[in-house]
């Protein structure tokens, strides 16, 4: 999610757009929390990112107990 932001971040500084003005309006942030709630399947919308690091994650001997928390 970090490379994804900062290669968004570096294609607006590229085509002249301030990348530190973008990324302080709340309209990104919500953009990206968005995002991040996407690929870890919070709010039910399939995709294949997900569904990938489900697969990968049950092979893993991982603790599942996540704290959540939304800003």
């Amino acid at each position: 999610m970090v490379e994804a932001t900062e290669s968004v971040l570096n294609a607006f500084e590229k085509n002249k757009i301030d990348p530190d003005t973008v990324a302080s309006k709340p309209e990104f942030k919500i953009l990206v929390h968005l995002l991040k709630t996407i690929i870890d399947n919070e709010v039910g919308i399939p995709n294949e990112l997900s569904d990938k690091i489900d697969t990968l994650s049950e092979n893993l001997d991982l603790d599942n107990a996540v704290n959540k928390t939304l800003h």
